[in-house]
């Protein structure tokens, strides 16, 4: 089996498969980066409402 997929993935063009790995890691990045941003500043704006009231 492992060496099916292996097969495979050599007939792939080697532009191909850079262009599937730069996409997965600047997706991984971005939903990284979105992660900290959204926890971030939804603990900003819930200390600012607790220090509001």
């Amino acid at each position: 089996m492992r060496q099916r997929v292996f097969a495979w993935l050599r007939g792939i063009p080697l532009r191909w498969r850079l262009t599937a790995w730069y996409v997965f890691l600047l997706a991984v990045i971005l939903v990284g980066f979105s992660a900290f941003i959204y926890f971030n500043m939804s603990r900003s704006l819930k200390q600012g409402l607790d220090s509001l009231l």
